[in-house]
């Protein structure tokens, strides 16, 4: 059920692969993004895009509860220094990409984890 998934604890149940997302240690979606905001790839991403130099969104196809989740990202671009999550909803990750403190495009890679 999803409760024995969110707790996590059951050492005799089986999961079916529907359940799985419900298990707090699964990435909950990932993206892969090209540098003009184009989604290359990803899984419960509904869209991506470029909202100017070095600022990206990634549109959720199932919202989290909350604006907690977790995130890790990578850029692809050899000199880019930095990637932040800004001001992000249960619903959308905004990203934005740096390199030597400037906003600067580039490709990159998000994951997340947290409650749906």
């Amino acid at each position: 059920t999803q409760a024995e998934m969110e707790t996590g604890t059951a050492l005799t149940s089986f999961v079916t692969p529907g359940r799985t997302q419900n298990h707090p240690g699964v990435l909950k979606g990932w993206a892969s993004v090209a540098s003009d905001g184009t989604l290359y790839e990803g899984y419960n991403v509904t869209s991506s895009g470029r909202d100017g130099t070095g600022d990206y969104n990634v549109v959720w196809a199932t919202d989290f509860s909350n604006t907690t989740y977790s995130f890790v990202g990578m850029t692809s671009t050899s000199g880019i220094s930095d990637i932040h999550r800004n001001n992000h909803t249960a619903g959308q990750l905004d990203v934005k990409t740096y390199a030597s403190g400037s906003l600067t495009d580039s490709d990159f890679c998000v994951q997340v984890a947290g409650d749906q």
